[in-house]
């Protein structure tokens, strides 16, 4: 090859680099104004379902799908990132009062009411449920079923009477399921009734709850309840104190985990509903708040009122309202029968945006909505 040639091959690469160059200069500048389409800055802001209309939440200036997750209710998992409030979750959301009554239900007359949320037995028949759904005015009703999944009850359809019957005291017999425990003295009638405390983390108490063909789950879910109460959550708190279980509260956590992701993923209730009773001390864990739908706190006003509600429950105050910041409605209960105690307790928690509700003890009443 002579020094001309040379020469010419020379131009003839620096024009090849040339030309790479400016085309993979145009595909960035492409690619980036594609971006910078979807990603528009300007564009208009989601808005975010309040948690009552008393305090509405702000409106989310981004587009990001982290943001709109951690304040719209999860859906299937915490890592969607559809934001998709359907009109159960919005009627949940929205929702200015609720009752909880568990016995002596006249379904007429709880269907006449005007109570945004009810929580019910969940031995219930499905046309029970379809009309408490729907309120006189033709808008949604929310209906939770009532699940123990920290104590056991003797009146429920998988309790076996030899499991505690020789003598009937409170102790398990030899034979029972090794996840039964002693008896809650403060919830035991004998020898008529009785709650037992269970070890929720052993798999037969889970299948029991979750996963068998007549799971409690599977019986709500099939009679078309808009989601599960959960009581008995804060169990975790006597066998870290009683049995020094260290992992009790990460078990508590992975139980309720289950128990939502099976009624969302494998059940297919993409918008299922789970609102835990008390154990507010889970709310530390993201995990457990990520998958929850809101909660409901016993006990705010003490009976007599010898401590403010500010006062009683401050632990509880500051985890509570880190998940209504979250955009996630906090339902509070309590049982007062002083006309000026309910009167204060109601406008203590309906300034702090939460949903209050006063009833009876044993939850036997449909409670007037101003009490």
């Amino acid at each position: 090859m002579n020094k001309l040639d040379r020469t010419h091959l020379k131009q003839w690469g620096f024009l090849g680099i040339a030309i790479t160059g400016m085309a993979l200069f145009v595909s960035l500048l492409a690619f980036t104004l594609i971006l910078w389409g979807r990603w528009d800055a300007t564009a208009e802001p989601v808005a975010i379902v309040p948690i009552n209309p008393r305090q509405p939440r702000a409106r989310i200036e981004t587009n990001t799908a982290a943001a709109i997750a951690e304040a719209v209710v999860p859906l299937a998992d915490d890592s969607s990132s559809a934001a998709v409030v359907s009109t159960r979750v919005a009627a949940f959301q929205s929702a200015d009062t609720w009752l909880y009554q568990l016995s002596s239900l006249d379904i007429a007359q709880i269907a006449a009411s005007e109570y945004d949320i009810v929580v019910v037995d969940s031995a219930l028949s499905a046309a029970d449920i379809s009309q408490l759904q729907t309120k006189p005015d033709g808008s949604r009703r929310v209906v939770l079923a009532y699940m123990s999944i920290g104590e056991a009850k003797d009146y429920q359809y998988y309790w076996q009477s030899g499991w505690d019957a020789d003598p009937r005291d409170g102790v398990p017999d030899e034979g029972a399921p090794d996840w039964l425990t002693s008896s809650n003295p403060e919830w035991c009638g004998l020898p008529d009734w009785c709650n037992y405390k269970v070890r929720y983390w052993h798999a037969g108490w889970q299948q029991l709850i979750i996963s068998d063909e007549q799971s409690a789950l599977n019986r709500v879910i099939n009679a078309g309840f808009d989601g599960v109460y959960l009581d008995n959550v804060d169990v975790y708190q006597y066998f870290e104190t009683i049995d020094d279980r260290d992992s009790s509260r990460s078990e508590m956590i992975a139980f309720v985990q289950s128990i939502a992701l099976y009624a969302r993923q494998t059940r297919g209730e993409a918008d299922f509903l789970i609102v835990p009773q008390n154990g507010e001390a889970l709310l530390e864990s993201q995990a457990y708040t990520s998958i929850i739908s809101g909660i409901a706190r016993e006990g705010f006003y003490e009976s007599g009122g010898h401590k403010t509600i500010a006062d009683a429950f401050i632990p509880a105050e500051i985890a509570l309202r880190r998940l209504a910041e979250l955009g996630k409605p906090v339902l509070t209960l309590d049982y007062l029968s002083d006309p000026a105690q309910s009167a204060e307790y109601r406008a203590w928690t309906i300034e702090q945006g939460y949903v209050p509700f006063v009833g009876a003890r044993k939850l036997d009443q449909l409670a007037p909505l101003e009490n």
